[in-house]
């Protein structure tokens, strides 16, 4: 039991020294450490710049591609009534042909 106690005083001996014994930061430390915290603050600013540039880019690309994809779906759509009516005029003149062919 009194070398668990020893133990305690050693340990609390030590912890006051080491305590005693570090020195305070000096203002080129305290500026230094502020420096890098703002650095950091300015990085975090600056990523977040091009981050907004970059999805801005892409929005626009975006809605270009929108803009592109409804006119490519209109001219489909013209495309395939043109095509369709072609169709149907080409069957109604075979359908004719085959009828005058058997009335002669």
């Amino acid at each position: 039991m009194k070398f668990n106690k020893s133990v305690w005083v050693v340990v609390l001996l030590a912890t006051m020294i080491a305590g005693c014994a570090s020195r305070s930061p000096s203002f080129g430390d305290s500026v230094r450490a502020e420096g890098i915290a703002v650095a950091d603050i300015g990085d975090k600013w600056e990523k977040g710049q091009a981050m907004i540039r970059k999805g801005n880019k892409l929005v626009r690309k975006g809605n270009k591609q929108i803009a592109e994809g409804k006119e490519n779906v209109a001219d489909g759509t013209s495309m395939v009534k043109t095509g369709e009516k072609l169709i149907a005029d080409a069957e109604r003149a075979y359908e004719q042909s085959k009828s005058g062919q058997a009335a002669e």
